[in-house]
């Protein structure tokens, strides 16, 4: 984290922050060009483990996550 002063690390906090948004952006860097994708997303909550669901799972978005499996 940049600023330490503005980083939140308390969990309940985060969830609020992440429970008023419906995007997520996904973002990768493959050997030409950055790749930006944003997803509808929905959360699963299990004793402060967090799961992410994404919607929205185009070719480009396909094209992100098999970057990341490189």
């Amino acid at each position: 984290m940049r600023r330490k002063d503005r980083e939140i690390t308390d969990f309940h906090e985060i969830m609020n922050i992440i429970n008023k948004c419906d995007t997520c952006r996904v973002a990768l860097f493959d050997e030409e060009y950055p790749y930006i994708v944003p997803l509808n997303f929905g959360v699963d909550v299990q004793d402060e483990q967090v799961c992410f669901y994404f919607h929205g799972f185009t070719y480009l978005a396909f094209q992100l996550f098999s970057l990341m499996m490189e």
